[in-house]
């Protein structure tokens, strides 16, 4: 895999909840082809030097020559992100990280998103219907606003559920209540895997019920990074018996090899 920082064509920008979630779609053959599934981009949002630090991007999507960033504005980085036009160009580090591994012998992969966790599960909900899984999604959100961001897994003909915080849609509460409601108690021999994004809390949750059903899984972790290659050190967190580097090491690890107590709220 070949990282390389270069300056990047934006073809589109577009806003699918006005001033807060973007979907920004970039041309670049290398990223493109060399892109995995849970992997991410740093982005410098302008040729400023304010913001200082570039931003990290999941990558969404990747093929024909083209990327996809799925992103929220929640600061002046990606608020002067969501400024850009079509026929701009930023510059961008990429591809990052260790993404997401598949076991061809598992035939079914249930995938569990947290509000904009959703961002880098469809490039691995796509690949995983190329290697001819089966591919369950359940989805968690506050409100009926962020349902947005799950639409292009509607078209992928996959089976979704749905909870939100507030009852507007789907089944009222956190994710974790479709557990047990939804999921019920899978067995490791019926060839499963998991994976999850999303807030922590949530995953913390959800690893615990995969070590009781002995399933296998995945998350996609999430951390301010400075430089995206493991050199700052800024964003080391807490795997059991060791500390690693969530952009270098990760961001995607084994779910039952995360220390969850130790980061919950870091």
């Amino acid at each position: 895999m070949k990282i390389n920082q270069q300056n990047i064509r934006i073809i589109r920008n577009i806003a699918l909840v006005p001033d807060k979630i973007f979907l920004m779609e970039l041309e670049s053959a290398h990223l493109s082809r060399e892109a995995k599934p849970g992997q991410f981009i740093e982005v410098r949002c302008v040729q400023t030097l304010d913001p200082l630090l570039p931003r990290p991007f999941s990558i969404h999507d990747a093929e024909d020559n083209k990327i996809k960033i799925l992103y929220q504005v929640v600061g002046e980085g990606t608020k002067l992100l969501s400024l850009k036009r079509p026929g701009d160009e930023i510059s961008v580090l990429g591809p990052l990280g260790t993404g997401f591994s598949v076991d061809k012998k598992k035939k079914k992969a249930i995938l569990f998103a947290g509000g904009m966790g959703a961002a880098p599960l469809y490039f691995l909900a796509r690949k995983l219907i190329e290697k001819n899984i089966d591919v369950e999604l359940y989805f968690g959100t506050r409100n009926k606003e962020n349902l947005i961001t799950i639409n292009p897994f509607k078209k992928l003909g996959i089976k979704i559920h749905i909870a939100s915080e507030d009852g507007s849609c789907g089944e009222k509460g956190m994710i974790t209540c479709l557990l047990n409601n939804k999921v019920g108690a899978p067995i490791a021999s019926s060839g499963q895997s998991i994976f999850t994004c999303g807030p922590r809390p949530m995953m913390k949750e959800i690893a615990r019920w995969a070590l009781k059903n002995n399933l296998t899984g995945q998350a996609s972790l999430e951390k301010e990074m400075a430089c995206g290659v493991g050199v700052c050190l800024g964003c080391v967190v807490k795997i059991k018996g060791d500390y690693k580097r969530v952009c270098k090491d990760g961001p995607v690890f084994d779910i039952n090899e995360v220390d969850w107590e130790e980061n919950e709220n870091k």
